[in-house]
């Protein structure tokens, strides 16, 4: 550390650094690790934001001179109900049905992911605060609408990396959250006909093959889309899909 920079490591087992460095503008009074993030909150209350895969800093989070942060763990967090994430993982069948139990199921699961954990908590003199990790499906939707595809899939590639192959909530709702962004690249690279990686991401993010033969005028007589177990989309992509139209449209405009 110096007056104006401190500077973290990396090491293994036996001390051998195995990736970059961080700094911070100030010796760290407390850290956190939440996946790829890691916060430290610094002597002059600010807390500031980290990639542990690249070790860029994201984010610099300032607190009112009142709150007074003076510590900060990690634990089992609050739940925290996220209107970003329902609009962009409800799920709808692609065909006109009634089916009040699967559309109750599909409302169930959709709140379910939309409910996170802000695990990281900062506490000041008399209160508590909770941080709160934006999920990586709103980070990207945002950097594709940005026209940032790229950089959209590049960090959808580094999160299904490093994504546990346990089955558990979270790895459920990561996976959804993947091919949300996959399925939605894959759309984007159709509307510019991109076909070879548009089929490649509609794959990865595990769109529904009938689906993809819809696409196809001359095939989606026999797609069978309305057939049991039915389509199902997320809103956002059903939208989508709406307006890409057909593969044979595409290659017009």
């Amino acid at each position: 550390a110096t007056a104006h920079t401190t500077i973290g490591i990396f090491t293994d087992a036996h001390g051998s650094p195995i990736r970059g460095t961080l700094q911070w503008s100030s010796y760290p009074r407390a850290l956190c690790v939440e996946f790829p993030y890691i916060a430290a909150l610094l002597r002059n209350g600010s807390i500031e934001i980290h990639n542990i895969i690249d070790q860029k800093q994201l984010q610099t989070i300032s607190f009112p001179q009142a709150f007074e942060a003076r510590g900060m763990s990690f634990g089992h967090g609050i739940k925290v109900w996220m209107q970003g994430m329902a609009q962009r993982l409800c799920k709808r069948p692609y065909a006109d049905i009634l089916d009040d139990e699967l559309e109750t199921t599909l409302r169930r699961q959709a709140s379910r992911f939309s409910t996170l954990p802000a695990r990281i908590l900062i506490f000041g003199r008399d209160s508590v605060a909770a941080q709160i990790v934006t999920p990586l499906s709103m980070q990207a939707d945002d950097l594709m609408e940005q026209g940032q595809l790229e950089e959209a899939l590049l960090m959808a590639d580094q999160a299904r990396n490093t994504m546990s192959n346990d089955k558990n909530a979270y790895v459920e709702r990561m996976q959804s959250e993947l091919d949300f962004i996959y399925q939605k690249a894959g759309l984007l690279y159709l509307k510019e006909t991109v076909f070879e990686d548009a089929f490649h991401l509609l794959s990865k993010g595990n769109m529904d093959p009938r689906m993809v033969i819809h696409l196809f005028s001359d095939l989606a007589h026999s797609s069978r889309v309305s057939e049991h177990p039915c389509v199902l989309l997320f809103d956002g992509i059903y939208s989508l899909l709406e307006k890409t139209g057909r593969i044979e449209d595409m290659g017009k405009r």
